[in-house]
């Protein structure tokens, strides 16, 4: 039977192991520090723990390892990592610099069960569930290789320095669970994963600056809006129109629109703060002034934001993307009925880092 990843337990569930071994609940804390603050990834390295009690974690614990075993980094400075679990399969993680800005855009799952037909993650279908220590460990991962190889800001020519959070100083800024999978089918762990980020006597990341994004599965949302995490929602969205959603997203067939719009509008909580709706833009399909308008009715009542993203091409996708122009008619029409509409410039097109292209490699 495999020990205990450290990795994928919250706080609560890590006192609980170290009283179960013993140890006096305040170890916790300290193992918590050394795992999240100084990026531990063995027990030697946790030098004010008594070598009693690290033999002891040693002997009935584990660290799981994701140390990247590839990194491409593109010409606007994103950087791709490929990461090998520790049953031989893989997933990418991508970090993307923006301004004063370092976002991580985490995996949650091996494939995708999803779909999606303009997505090259959705081709690979569906592997296995990420731990929560494998959500975590993406983020300690990029982390440590930042460390160790800094982001230079093309603009000063300097190494972006990091920046102070409370007691815990990181280079990442933000996290977006929008890699591979759908982060609401592996709900438990992605949960999981989030307490573990957010924890004060960890990484304290403000839940704020974390986004998970969904392509609409209802129950799923539902359960997640009622955990209350206070981390963002993004709704992958790309049509107004059920029948082209069916198309496009097949999800779609098994909860619509209407299902989807009327669970969102049942929580306050998505009323304080804009939820988010991804749009990616495709040629000919969903970018005309009509589509438009009926993006407009579909999201009357909801604080909301939409994301245009214009589609990242590839030879195994049958679509394009529109013309600069048609977007930003697109866009201007969302503006004129008083929707803000912002239209994504595609980070990593060129290391395949963009949105929608990731696909694990063998």
């Amino acid at each position: 039977m495999q020990k205990p990843d450290l990795l994928s337990l919250p706080l609560e569930e890590l006192t609980g192991l170290i009283q179960s071994l013993g140890q006096k609940p305040y170890r916790a804390k300290q193992l918590y520090g050394w795992l999240y603050r100084q990026l531990a990834t063995g027990f030697e390295e946790m030098s004010d723990l008594p070598k009693e009690f690290r033999a002891l974690l040693e002997e009935n614990t584990r660290i799981s390892q994701m140390a990247p075993i590839g990194k491409t980094v593109s010409s606007d400075g994103t950087r791709k990592y490929l990461f090998t679990l520790e049953d031989g399969q893989t997933i990418e993680s991508v970090m993307i610099p923006d301004a004063d800005r370092l976002t991580l855009c985490v995996s949650s799952q091996v494939g995708c069960a999803m779909g999606c037909v303009f997505c090259l993650t959705g081709k690979m279908g569906f592997s296995r569930n990420l731990t929560a220590g494998e959500i975590v460990g993406q983020v300690l991962a990029v982390e440590r290789d930042l460390c160790e190889d800094p982001y230079i800001h093309p603009d000063t020519g300097l190494p972006v320095e990091k920046k102070e959070n409370g007691p815990v100083h990181r280079y990442l800024t933000h996290i977006v669970v929008m890699g591979m999978g759908e982060p609401l089918l592996n709900l438990d762990n992605l949960l999981k994963g989030l307490k573990i980020l957010t924890r004060p006597e960890g990484m304290n990341w403000g839940p704020g600056r974390i986004t998970v994004s969904t392509v609409g599965v209802v129950p799923q949302i539902d359960k997640f809006l009622n955990a209350d995490t206070g981390v963002r929602l993004a709704i992958s969205l790309t049509s107004a129109d059920d029948n082209k959603r069916d198309r496009l997203l097949p999800i779609n067939k098994v909860y619509s629109l209407a299902q989807l719009i009327q669970t969102l509008k049942k929580y306050p909580a998505a009323q304080r703060r804009p939820l988010t709706f991804e749009y990616v833009m495709l040629r000919g399909i969903n970018d005309s002034q009509l589509d438009a308008l009926q993006l407009v009715r579909l999201l009357q009542g909801l604080h909301a934001k939409v994301n245009l993203i214009p589609l990242n091409e590839s030879p195994d996708v049958p679509f394009q993307r529109p013309a600069r122009e048609t977007m930003l008619a697109f866009q201007q029409a969302l503006w004129k009925a008083g929707l803000t509409a912002t239209l994504r410039e595609s980070r990593g097109r060129d290391i395949l880092a963009a949105c929608g292209q990731l696909k694990a490699q063998r």
